[in-house]
């Protein structure tokens, strides 16, 4: 997803938390979406329906339920734990936008090391690094 792309489905979903069941229908049918833009949206919409609060929950904690895999709000990140294709192996460092962390490719594909930064700041603020 482009950061264009993520900005028009964040003004769609800010709208579309302005309706509620008919009128959210009715709306998002009249965005013209691709199938996969209103998939997204509507798992957005369906994870707010569950926990209303989750749009300040951090973006791992958010990409994990998408997936379906169990993660913990609040739960911070440490040495030996998955992510994806990457093992976390230590905390590089910290500061007032995040945790960074040393991670390396742990699926047997290939051997890489990648730093991972983790933005406390909540999950919209990490979106539109997401391409």
């Amino acid at each position: 997803m482009t950061p264009e792309q993520w900005q028009q489905l964040s003004e769609i979903l800010g709208d579309a938390l302005d309706y509620q069941g008919a009128e959210r229908l009715a709306f998002l049918d009249s965005c013209k979406l691709e199938v996969e833009q209103r998939q997204f949206i509507d798992q957005l919409l369906a994870i707010h329906e569950q926990q209303p609060d989750f749009l300040s929950a951090p973006m791992l904690s958010l990409l994990a339920g998408i997936a379906g895999e169990a993660a913990p709000v609040s739960a911070p990140l440490r040495a030996g734990q998955r992510l994806g294709a990457y093992r976390v192996v230590c905390e590089l460092g910290r500061g007032g936008m995040g945790v960074v962390f040393l991670a390396e490719r742990a699926d047997g594909q290939f051997q890489k090391q990648v730093c991972i930064k983790v933005l406390q700041t909540g999950w919209a603020a990490a979106l539109p690094l997401l391409t």
